[in-house]
């Protein structure tokens, strides 16, 4: 975690390497890092909606909807 007020900086992973990732989590064991990860990069959702979700609004859906929780405003809104 970052100071209060200090510069961060982040980079992206590439799409192989987090496949591998996400494949290397499963097989050891790890299935739930291995699906927050998945749904993350995949869904491109950030971890406090993620971590928001159920089984019932993923499983045997077609498609779901979202209120994301952080949203991001320009100045003069």
């Amino acid at each position: 975690m970052s100071l209060k007020f200090s510069n961060t900086t982040s980079d992206f992973i590439e799409w192989n390497s987090m496949l591998k990732l996400i494949r290397n989590l499963y097989n050891d064991g790890n299935y739930k890092m291995s699906l927050l990860i998945s749904l993350g990069s995949f869904w491109g959702l950030r971890i406090s909606d993620l971590l928001n979700l159920t089984w019932i609004d993923i499983l045997d859906k077609d498609h779901f909807e979202i209120i994301e929780k952080k949203n991001w405003q320009t100045k003069g809104d």
